[in-house]
């Protein structure tokens, strides 16, 4: 037998398996914060190079919850001088929007927040959050589940709880230009809550991105419109589709080609999404208007951020008049429905009733 080495080929390189990439991930983590957690797991990595934010999934020994911890890497100054580069927008913008989110986060969320575990130390930014996954990992959850234990993912809501938080950045927190930046690893989730919303903010910037504090703009009065985040909306259509098992990739090129024309395009990516939501033809519908070139055929942000009316758009024995409608606007017609039914069943019997129901109504 001859070697590889007889060949004249070079030995093969051993693979790094996934429990060395754990943990020399792992040793990101400040001491003093991984020194209060086990079963650490690396879930992803976000950002360029330079500015790298690592997410971490871990148990605390305290309390017994999971919690994510999430870890911004900078270059060191001595880093930075070896490679002759000063210390530029990037590094300054990530330290920037990964400060700020965590502010956001305190005060909309205070509950979620584990103020003490903030530390600044060797270059590093970090900190952790309670009762908090990933769509990613709540994906991963569900694909491993059996059909009857899975808690199916909640389409509707996804995009109404995005929508309306990339609402609250764009108007309330001058933070806006995430673009077609959005994936399944920035959009965290809230098994408690069932609530969705817009994490790893570093991942998304650019220098097209606006972050503004107390600078006064013209829009401060000015309602958010889809066709200013007209990018941001194809992103989440695409992570929607990737939910579907459709490739998200193949999709972004398609969408991304000019020179195919708009009517064209559109026939091509709906014949797609009719592979994957053949039984789910609205939700089809508003994804092909969410990922459509031309930015008049966009949904307005009230129809995306009222999304969450249903569970699913096929909900058994939903009238068709009532698929408009808010939530609770549905359950508030359907109890005055039984009082209605009851009240009148009662009056038969009793005509009394009437003037009897209306005085315990006041």
């Amino acid at each position: 037998m001859f070697s590889s080495q007889s060949n004249g080929l070079l030995p093969e390189k051993s693979l790094p398996t996934q429990a060395s990439i754990n943990a020399e991930n792992i040793k990101k983590i400040p001491p003093k914060l991984r020194n209060a957690y086990c079963s650490i797991r690396f879930v992803a990595e976000k950002g360029p190079i330079n500015a790298r934010v690592s997410i971490f999934e871990a148990k605390s020994k305290i309390t017994g919850e999971i919690h994510i911890i999430k870890v911004l890497t900078l270059p060191s100054a001595m880093a930075l001088l070896q490679e002759d580069k000063p210390p530029g927008w990037e590094e300054e913008m990530a330290a920037t929007l990964f400060i700020r989110e965590l502010l956001y986060l305190s005060s909309t969320q205070p509950e979620r927040v584990i103020i003490n575990s903030f530390i600044i130390e060797n270059k590093t930014l970090t900190y952790s959050l309670r009762s908090t996954t990933t769509l990613r990992a709540q994906f991963t959850k569900q694909k491993s589940e059996t059909e009857e234990k899975s808690d199916s993912i909640n389409i509707p809501k996804i995009i109404s709880d995005v929508v309306t938080e990339l609402e609250t950045l764009w108007k309330e927190r001058k933070i806006r230009g995430f673009g077609a930046s959005i994936q399944m690893d920035d959009i965290d989730y809230d098994y408690n809550k069932q609530r969705y919303w817009l994490g790893n903010w570093t991942s998304g910037y650019s220098q097209s991105m606006v972050v503004t504090s107390y600078e006064k703009d013209n829009s401060e009065n000015e309602s958010l419109t889809s066709q200013d985040i007209s990018e941001e909306l194809s992103a989440l259509a695409m992570t929607l589709m990737e939910l579907k098992g459709m490739d998200r990739s193949e999709m972004e090129k398609l969408r991304r080609d000019l020179d195919i024309p708009e009517n064209e395009y559109l026939s091509m990516m709906e014949n797609q999404l009719s592979k994957y939501f053949q039984e789910e033809r609205e939700m089809l519908s508003l994804l092909l208007r969410l990922v459509s070139r031309d930015r008049q055929k966009l949904p307005t942000i009230n129809e995306l951020k009222e999304m969450n009316i249903l569970r699913n758009t096929d909900r058994e024995g939903l009238k068709n008049d009532e698929r408009d409608l808010p939530h609770n606007k549905i359950e508030e017609l359907s109890s005055l429905e039984k009082k209605i039914t009851i009240l009148a069943s009662s009056l038969k019997t009793d005509p009394g009733n009437l003037n009897r129901s209306f005085s315990k109504e006041r």
